[in-house]
């Protein structure tokens, strides 16, 4: 793990992922290419080949998918 003059860590795992660490997110790139996107509000996450993409909040969901799109509010 390495830490940048601007308090962002970095981490490379032996399988090829980088994830990127700060006090306000985090980024994960995982080894097959799929994305994670999270911060104190929402989580996003697209896989490796780009057919599907979600994001979720406190209150609300959404996905594209092959399927279709789907957005949703949470219920609680």
């Amino acid at each position: 793990m390495v830490r940048t003059a601007d308090d962002v860590y970095i981490k490379i795992g032996y399988d090829g992922s980088v994830t990127r660490q700060s006090e306000a997110d985090e980024t994960s790139v995982d080894a097959d290419g799929s994305v994670f996107k999270r911060t104190d509000y929402a989580e996003a996450h697209m896989s490796g080949d780009g057919v599907n993409v979600s994001r979720r909040t406190a209150s609300h969901v959404g996905a594209i998918t092959e399927d279709g799109v789907v957005s949703k509010s949470r219920s609680e």
